[in-house]
């Protein structure tokens, strides 16, 4: 997950391409919601703590 968010936050064209054919003129808000649904489970598998929450 945390290698695909580098480009969905940069703008890179393949995703941009991508999330184009599945959201239309959407896509840059698709793109960004994806990202940050993705950040907050990857923040929070390295996180020693909250590590328990991911897995429930």
């Amino acid at each position: 997950m945390l290698q695909t968010l580098f480009f969905k936050f940069t703008g890179a064209q393949e995703s941009i391409d991508l999330f184009t054919k599945i959201a239309g003129n959407n896509e840059a808000y698709m793109r960004i919601s994806t990202g940050v649904l993705e950040l907050i489970p990857s923040v929070l598998l390295f996180t020693p703590k909250k590590t328990g929450w991911v897995l429930y």
